[in-house]
């Protein structure tokens, strides 16, 4: 995702692996999946306008049903009524415009984007001011540039919606990144830089 001054514009590029394995247990039942994909974008924004590029997968189905069958094993049924698997798809990627051009805050940066009807899973790109500013740029018409290598590692109970139902699970993720950002500033004043923790990214 990438955010762009207001009044000047930005430019990021990413190539990014990732390996994704996801484990949905009801009763006796395990049921694990795994996807990976690699995927490189390029994003350019200006004038306060944000973009993001979004990976899709699929995610599969299945109703679970508690069967009586002769023979030694566990007494457990089914504790959820469906399990799920996920699968990359042919279309790797959607790009979505999170904040349109003319944009003098992002306070109201979406926290999710939808692609034929779903929705994605949440994110937060836009200033916090909690944590307030990494550091600034005081010199007029000057560009801001960085790069980074980062390896990620996330362990996470997920919950899935099916309808009325819920799906819960543990989502493991290995996400190994290069990217490269460049924020061109406008001659009119302070402008605060903001590092976000996980993912690594620039506000």
């Amino acid at each position: 995702m990438l955010n762009s001054p207001y009044q000047g514009y930005a430019t990021g590029s990413s190539s990014t692996t990732t390996q994704s394995s996801i484990e949905i247990v009801s009763g006796s039942l395990t049921l694990t999946s795994t996807t990976s994909s690699e995927k490189s974008s390029e994003i350019n924004e200006s004038d306060g306008s944000a973009g993001g590029s979004f990976e899709l997968d699929t995610w599969t189905f299945y109703s679970t049903k508690t069967v009586a069958v002769y023979g030694d094993g566990p007494n457990e049924g089914c504790t959820q009524p469906y399990v799920a698997e996920i699968t990359a798809t042919s279309t790797p990627s959607y790009n979505a415009q999170l904040l349109p051009q003319g944009s003098e805050t992002d306070f109201n940066e979406p926290t999710s984007v939808s692609f034929s009807g779903f929705s994605s899973v949440v994110f937060h790109n836009g200033w916090n001011a909690s944590m307030g500013a990494s550091s600034y740029i005081a010199d007029c018409n000057q560009a801001f540039s960085y790069g980074l290598q980062t390896t990620n590692v996330i362990s996470a109970g997920v919950t899935l919606s099916f309808g009325s139902d819920t799906v819960t699970g543990t989502l493991t993720e290995t996400v190994s990144s290069t990217q490269a950002f460049t924020y061109y500033f406008p001659a009119n004043g302070y402008w605060y830089i903001q590092f976000s923790v996980l993912p690594v990214g620039l506000r």
